[in-house]
């Protein structure tokens, strides 16, 4: 499985049809911040390509699915793409940290980008919380089908830091 790390546009502040924040709903009058990614396919790829598309910051923080996006152009007829994050230490109450298994499916699994266009909601209803040493790695992986030059991943993340 290839890994592709897209340089200068792994993480776009503020560029796109990106929110900069979003009310937050279970604490009116804060707000929750917005990361958005941006992934551009540079070459024809192979089929089964992981790309890593946005890295959220070390410590304790809650994603929120529901104000969370996904986007993705029409792609090759038999593409399929997946939304998730790669392994991360969490320092938990233990000495020393523990490796949480990489899910690459965390937020969408197999959605059918050859079909037609992707404009959806992550999966899951309730705010997740994800505590790390480093930082949590948000991967997409498009499957089943080669990627063309210039097909495009992007969207946001909504997120806070969790007490």
């Amino acid at each position: 499985m290839a890994v592709t790390r897209q340089g200068p546009t792994y993480l776009l502040q503020g560029q796109g049809t990106c929110p900069t924040r979003l009310p937050d709903p279970n604490r009116p009058g804060e707000y929750l911040r917005v990361s958005p990614f941006f992934y551009d396919q540079e070459e024809i790829a192979e089929t089964d390509l992981t790309v890593e598309i946005l890295k959220l910051p070390a410590g304790k923080i809650e994603i929120y699915p529901t104000l969370s996006r996904l986007k993705a152009d029409q792609m090759v007829a038999t593409a399929d793409l997946s939304l998730g994050h790669a392994a991360y230490s969490d320092p938990g109450l233990s000495p020393s940290p523990q490796t949480v298994a990489a899910n690459l499916v965390k937020w969408a699994s197999a959605l059918d980008v050859g079909g037609g266009v992707i404009d959806a909601a992550f999966v899951g209803s309730d705010p997740q919380v994800f505590n790390s040493v480093a930082g949590v790695l948000v991967k997409a992986l498009i499957a089943t089908a080669n990627i063309d030059l210039d097909d495009e991943v992007q969207g946001w993340v909504a997120w806070r830091f969790a007490s």
